[in-house]
């Protein structure tokens, strides 16, 4: 999503949505490659209605925002499958 910037966490208005779908096989790396080069696709086109005044703004509806549980060290650790 390309939202505007708020005080509040990801509480701004949006400008743009993608979708992408997430491989059984994917990896962290693999994704923020594919999204950080989606993101960049959004944001051009974003940039540009904005400098030309055309930009439109969606807001948040906050009553559908799924919270989600903090990340922690722990979340990250994994057991291998076998013997290397």
């Amino acid at each position: 999503s390309i939202m505007r910037a708020v005080t509040e966490l990801d509480a701004g208005p949006v400008f743009s949505i993608a979708r992408a779908p997430i491989p059984a096989d994917a990896t962290s790396g693999a994704m923020e490659a594919a999204l950080a080069t989606l993101g960049a696709a959004e944001l051009v086109p974003v940039v540009d209605a904005l400098a030309e005044g055309r930009a439109t703004e969606t807001p948040q509806d906050h009553a559908a925002a799924t919270p989600a549980a903090q990340i922690t060290t722990a979340d990250g650790a994994r057991s291998a499958p076998g013997p290397a």
